[in-house]
């Protein structure tokens, strides 16, 4: 692949929702700041972004399992480029099978 050629991944994030709109809808819910880059915890991604996991008992175990689905280096933090990827994921034909394995 060459240097300026776009990934299949990045296409789809491009076309199919404005860079720009993803980063307000992620700068909505990024609250937190670390060596100069925003993030949402886990927590915050799973509750306030999809309304996962809303109340007063929520199981740990549940909350890192579908955490570890964004969070894949498993440093609690939601950056702009996991946030983008999930995203990107969501829109491939194949999603709920990449999910559902990964």
């Amino acid at each position: 692949m060459t240097p300026n050629t776009k990934s299949p991944r990045q296409s789809r994030v491009t076309s199919s929702a404005d860079r720009d709109e993803l980063l307000n809808v992620f700068n909505r819910y990024a609250h937190h700041e670390h060596l100069g880059e925003r993030y949402m915890t886990p927590h915050e991604f799973l509750q306030d972004y999809l309304g996962y996991l809303i109340g007063d008992n929520i199981d740990p175990t549940t909350l890192d399992i579908l955490s570890s689905l964004v969070d894949l280096n498993k440093d609690q933090k939601i950056t702009l480029t996991k946030f983008i990827n999930f995203e990107s994921l969501l829109l491939a034909s194949d999603s709920l099978y990449r999910l559902a394995f990964q």
